[in-house]
């Protein structure tokens, strides 16, 4: 657990007062809903029984014209071909058009790309080999809103139209297609659709006057959810309420590509996002790291119970690789961050020639979440390289790409992941100016957000169903985190072999139990009679019948600790070590006297294994402050 700025809400007690009287719910729900901006009581009232008004599909940019070239393509059974990304949001949008334009009796195939052998996004040789099909239309989905050169070579070489989907920025320039529908390009309304969210008001548009919104997300709620969760969009407004909806429709879904990850999975009765998001989803998007990205296709859209098995296995395996090849380049990366001394560097950027650049983005966020800071990871595959990126809160990376995007061949993504592909030969100067655009800015530091702040009688079954109404959690909409102040650490048990930890806690004379995953005692630097601060989520657990709340530990701190102060210093340290220049630098430079102190303190307590911003602060030498005790 690396050292983070916890930001709590400013939440206005009055304001909690007279939203509680209002609504006649608790000062906690009033509180939570405050936080997530809810603040006007007839806003709350539809959130909280669900009432949403739903964007227009008719009222978006393009849809008219794609409607009429899709209807003419219908009725004078064209050859159509679905175009895809290679990922469980482009996976799910190529089932659910694909199943949709069959049943309308479409002349129909489609094609995933394989992203080794044709990277992201239309290419002129992706549009060759559609073309070998006899393709009069290109119907692109998650992808096509910045193939200016490829949609119109399409047209001029072999006079094929395309229409485009895709919900990813667009470019200044776009496209000549017959139809580009994207939200983002819509004047107002709701923007953040995952592709495959895109596609539902594509259908939507299609049938209106003959199958109601309810009707259709009986029929394509499954792929809607599985596709909105594994594509990290924000799950509010929206997305929220299709998900929800979406995530009903699995638990009664009869199609066997769909059931074989309830029945073999573990998912219980009722389907949750945290279900799609590491039960499902990751299955799906293996097969596109690992260059299969049709075996999913094929399984969503299978009607075999049979065939849906042998896909479903097909598919475990390929996880299992995946997740083999990310272990094997995780370590790679972690040394290499080593051994190029890049550690420090306001941008972690790396580069190797024997990386599967399928799991880059896995490592990459890994790897962000770590450091605390913006990561690019480069597989370099002789003259082109293929980059991902991954940030935290407060870096748009996508906008330090458009920076330097005159090193890009091209390049796409959001504020908090960006793809792209470049040169070799760029790979340099594309560094350069990236962490030039980051010392330009005022870099942020890694954040912590808690909902609200807790105390233990306020803990109860109650409170706990009080929150559920945020459900499904996802992006923007995160599972709240509580935390509890000035506690008092009395025992440490180490639970599954050594693997996880059991805290015990007092405060105001009552003890609570706490669980810390995956940290051995070894790892975790408190000892009984420190006085700490604990961030948690709260987890309701069935035993002999009797429900119990847990609080599952997320982060831990002194109670004394201005962590802001504490990464201010931290990060003068990090910037002297990637040679950025540090007014009196000389201040932080420690003396012989202080350097034996740490070592007399060392020798003393017997550490044999710390964190150095806990050293300093259990040392609480006036004289010794972060940035010193770094150096």
């Amino acid at each position: 657990m690396e050292l983070k700025n916890w930001v709590l809400p400013d939440v206005e007690i009055d304001l909690v007062d007279k939203i509680c009287n209002e609504l006649g719910i608790s000062k906690l729900l009033a509180r939570l809903l405050i936080t997530r901006g809810f603040t006007e009581y007839q806003e709350i009232y539809k959130f909280l029984n669900g009432t949403i008004e739903f964007s227009d599909p008719e009222s978006f940019v393009g849809m008219k014209d794609l409607i009429v070239r899709v209807e003419k393509a219908l009725e004078n059974f064209e050859k159509i071909c679905i175009f895809s990304d290679y990922d469980a949001d482009g996976i799910t949008s190529t089932a659910m058009i694909y199943s949709y334009l069959l049943e309308r009796g479409a002349d129909l195939t489609y094609l995933l790309p394989s992203r080794y052998a044709d990277g992201y996004g239309l290419s002129k040789n992706v549009v060759r080999k559609i073309a070998d099909y006899g393709v009069d239309l290109i119907f692109t989905v998650d992808n096509g809103v910045s193939a200016v050169e490829e949609i119109e070579f399409a047209k001029k070489e072999f006079g094929i139209d395309v229409v485009v989907t895709d919900h990813h920025r667009p470019p200044e320039k776009l496209p000549e297609a017959v139809a580009i529908v994207n939200p983002h390009l819509n004047p107002d309304g709701f923007k953040d659709f995952a592709g495959v969210g895109v596609v539902f008001k594509v259908i939507e548009a299609l049938e209106r006057g003959k199958k109601s919104r309810s009707e259709l997300i009986e029929k394509y709620g499954d792929f809607l959810a599985i596709g909105t969760i594994a594509d990290s969009v924000p799950l509010r407004d929206e997305n929220r309420e299709l998900v929800k909806l979406g995530l009903k429709a699995i638990e009664t879904t009869i199609k066997p590509g769909v059931r074989v990850f309830l029945e073999n999975c573990g998912i219980c009765e009722e389907v949750t996002s945290t279900d799609v998001s590491f039960k499902i989803a990751p299955k799906i998007n293996a097969c596109g790291r690992m260059g299969n990205p049709e075996a999913a296709a094929k399984l969503l859209l299978s009607e075999s119970n049979s065939e849906a098995e042998e896909l479903f296995n097909f598919l475990m395996n390929e996880n299992i690789a995946r997740k083999n090849a990310s272990n094997q380049v995780l370590e790679d990366v972690k040394r290499k961050i080593i051994e190029m001394g890049v550690q420090f560097d306001r941008i972690i950027f790396v580069w190797s020639d024997s990386w599967n650049h399928g799991v880059l983005g896995i490592i990459a966020a890994h790897i962000s979440s770590k450091f605390g800071r913006p990561c690019f990871l480069i597989a370099v595959d002789g003259l082109e390289a293929h980059a991902s990126g991954r940030s935290i809160d407060g870096f748009d990376i996508h906008a330090a790409c458009k920076n330097c995007s005159k090193y890009l061949d091209r390049f796409g993504g959001h504020p908090m992941a960006s793809g792209s592909n470049l040169k070799t030969e760029n790979l340099q100067n594309f560094k350069s100016e990236l962490l030039k655009y980051a010392r330009e800015i005022e870099m942020p530091f890694p954040i912590l957000k808690i909902d609200c702040m807790l105390e233990l009688e306020e803990i109860s079954i109650e409170s706990f169903e009080d929150f559920s109404v945020f459900k499904p959690f996802g992006t923007e909409n995160l599972e709240p985190i509580f935390a509890i102040t000035n506690t008092k650490l009395i025992k440490i048990s180490p639970i599954s072999n050594g693997r996880h930890l059991r805290l015990k806690f007092s405060k105001n004379n009552r003890i609570f139990d706490t669980v810390l995953f995956g940290v051995s005692k070894k790892e975790f630097f408190y000892v009984p009679g420190d006085e700490l601060d604990i961030a948690f989520r709260l987890r309701k657990n069935m035993f002999l019948g009797t429900a119990n709340i847990n609080l599952h530990i997320l982060e831990i701190k002194f109670s004394f600790l201005d962590t802001l102060k504490a990464l201010k210093q931290k990060r003068i340290f990090e910037n002297f070590m990637s040679d950025e220049k540090i007014e009196d630098i000389i201040q932080f430079i420690p003396s012989r006297d202080e350097i034996a102190s740490v070592y007399l303190f060392l020798k003393k307590r017997l550490i044999l294994c710390f964190r150095v911003d806990i050293l300093c602060f259990r040392m609480k030498n006036e004289n010794i402050n972060l940035t010193k005790l770094y150096l």
